[in-house]
């Protein structure tokens, strides 16, 4: 079973890494963030080099079939953020996999 890894627990150890108070990178980590919003917010596309790229997507609102309750019902249009991860690190990945240097995650 793979734990969970929370953004706290990621800045521990990049301020363990680089010498600085948990405190002080969780902040650089939350503006990071919170900026990373903003652009989204603005429907821009966020490109992180050798990672990849957050974007929004539109879709049209359309009926569709309750088939529990036997009736239709309207869906509105809705816009949902996406992620695409750069081909490379994709790649990368993959090969590691392979190499048993790591496994997928497995749901309970």
């Amino acid at each position: 079973m793979k734990k969970e890894v929370t953004l706290k627990k990621i800045c521990l150890k990049i301020a363990n890494n680089m010498g600085y108070k948990p405190e002080f990178i969780e902040q650089i980590c939350y503006i990071f963030i919170n900026e990373i919003i903003k652009e989204i917010k603005q429907s821009n596309q966020v490109k992180i080099k050798n990672f990849g790229s957050f974007y929004t997507k539109k879709y049209k609102g359309r009926s569709k079939i309750d088939i529990k309750y036997q009736n239709q019902k309207s869906v509105d249009d809705y816009i949902a953020l996406r992620f695409k991860v750069n081909s490379r690190l994709k790649q990368r990945l993959k090969d590691d996999y392979r190499n048993g240097k790591i496994k997928a995650y497995e749901e309970k």
